[in-house]
């Protein structure tokens, strides 16, 4: 069936300092794949040591749940990519900590800041760039997809590709 709802938010990583993963989003998104199933997806961005995309996606079946136990829509994948992105990320920062010799790193706060416009900031100055046609090719998510086909079609003038 074809994708009935699709959509997804931007983050950015913020309160780390540069030198652990440098410049890094993260984004997340949910679609509606067919009538009460869902699918979540989330991406991670990094600058430090190179630039590099993790990611990962699940599916839930929402249409023979109780109603006692909350809706499962477009929305409920989203908040759970938003939660596999929090832990996939303190993993990355322990494993980053250990890299670099400085264990107490993996225990400093962080936040994720949405940012809406920052995935074409990215492309426009080449960081990145693999990483999103990557993420175009790898999503089930339409409107994230069609909207790194519209990246991919600025000039790439200056692009590190």
């Amino acid at each position: 069936m074809a994708d009935k709802t699709s959509k997804y938010v931007v983050y950015m990583l913020r309160r780390l300092p540069a030198g652990l993963f440098g410049e890094t989003y993260a984004i997340v998104s949910g679609t509606e794949v067919s009538q009460g199933e869902y699918r979540g997806e989330h991406f991670i961005l990094t600058q430090r040591p190179s630039e590099a995309l993790h990611m990962g996606e699940f599916e839930i079946a929402g249409k023979s749940l109780p109603p006692e136990l909350g809706t499962v829509d477009t929305d409920f994948a989203m908040a759970e990519a938003y939660r596999q992105v929090e832990v996939d990320l303190l993993l990355l920062l322990e494993k980053r900590a250990n890299e670099l010799g400085r264990p107490e790193l993996a225990f400093l706060p962080f936040e994720l800041d949405q940012r809406p416009s920052s995935l074409m900031g990215c492309w426009m100055r080449g960081c990145f760039t693999k990483q999103l046609m990557a993420i175009k090719d790898a999503t089930k998510c339409s409107s994230l997809a069609t909207y790194l086909s519209l990246l991919e079609q600025i000039s790439d003038t200056g692009h590190k590709r």
